[in-house]
């Protein structure tokens, strides 16, 4: 009987090769990569467990920072192309922020980073504000895999931050370091971003995808804040709420109160607000997410760890 070749196909479908390829990517930077990294979220009334592709966990050599990566990845096959829509508002307007795109993360330190110590990230990056598949093959257009990568990374974010702090106050007082999230949806994918002129006539007109967008390597866009994320972030958080009783974080917030500008920004503040504020978005942890093709990960990666070293290169200890 002759085998069915199918399963090929199938199985490269999966996106399990590409998850091994990604992961072999990041390892050969240093990074720790564990696969099908759980986190809770109610679904239909019902705390159920859901998962993000891959969790890189990278130190640098002095073990002076916690560098998070957040990878869920999308195989597609040839003919797909991700086109994405360029952010239309001013900078004044738009709702992309420089610096939040690579969360750093120092209030639950004696550590201060720089004030925008991941802003180089944003400064020549892509912006866009939706995106949409275009199988070239057969002429469908959709958005559902984007929007599930996107969801999928910003879920997680409550439970990774949560972990990480956890590591900050519960740690030995040597090793509370601060730590740096960076998620990134990986897709096989060549990504497009449409030209400033942008419309159904001049697409009409285009012989190619050329014609009406730009070929980008990544891009960061906009993650959406919504009642019900609001809603799941409050009970991620408030499950968390005895980390308030915690003699390091009260040790913590004693000195940075010493140095913080801004009440809001202490750490037992920040923990109160996020079990309690559900209306409120906290763009600097939840509003922006990465999207890389797969042959500009490389690129992408050195350029998050140089950032982090720098950032803390530059820091200083409180006391």
């Amino acid at each position: 009987m002759t085998e069915n070749k199918k399963w090929k196909e199938k199985l490269i479908s999966s996106s399990l090769p590409l998850e091994y390829v990604v992961s072999k990517k990041l390892a050969d930077y240093g990074i720790a990569v564990s696969n099908d990294y759980a986190y809770s979220r109610e679904d239909a009334g019902l705390l159920k467990d859901f998962s993000i592709d891959l969790h890189g966990n990278y130190w640098d050599e002095e073990c002076s920072y916690h560098l998070n990566f957040l990878i869920e990845c999308k195989q597609r096959h040839d003919k797909n192309k991700w086109l994405f829509i360029r952010d239309p508002n001013t900078p004044d307007f738009s709702a992309l922020t420089l610096g939040y795109t690579l969360r750093a993360i120092d209030n639950f330190t004696k550590i201060e980073l720089p004030t925008n110590a991941t802003i180089a990230l944003d400064e020549n990056m892509n912006y866009a504000v939706k995106g949409v598949e275009i199988d070239t093959s057969n002429g469908n257009v959709y958005d559902s895999e984007i929007k599930h990568g996107i969801s999928q990374l910003a879920y997680c974010l409550p439970d990774v931050l949560i972990n990480n702090i956890a590591n900050c106050i519960y740690s030995h007082p040597e090793d509370n370091l601060p730590f740096f999230i960076a998620p990134i949806l990986v897709t096989t994918s060549d990504l497009y971003l449409t030209h400033d002129k942008f419309s159904a006539e001049i697409i009409r007109s285009a012989e190619d995808l050329s014609d009406i967008a730009d070929l980008v390597p990544y891009l960061v866009i906009e993650n959406q804040h919504t009642p019900g994320f609001g809603m799941h972030r409050k009970q991620r958080f408030s499950s968390f709420e005895y980390f308030l009783e915690s003699k390091q974080l009260e040790i913590i917030n004693g000195i940075r109160k010493k140095h913080e500008k801004h009440p809001f920004l202490l750490p037992q503040e920040r923990l109160l607000d996020l079990i309690n504020q559900p209306h409120q978005p906290f763009s600097e942890y939840f509003s922006q997410i990465i999207v890389c093709s797969l042959h500009n990960l490389e690129p992408l990666i050195e350029k998050i760890i140089e950032i982090a070293d720098n950032a803390l290169m530059n820091s200083k200890k409180l006391s």
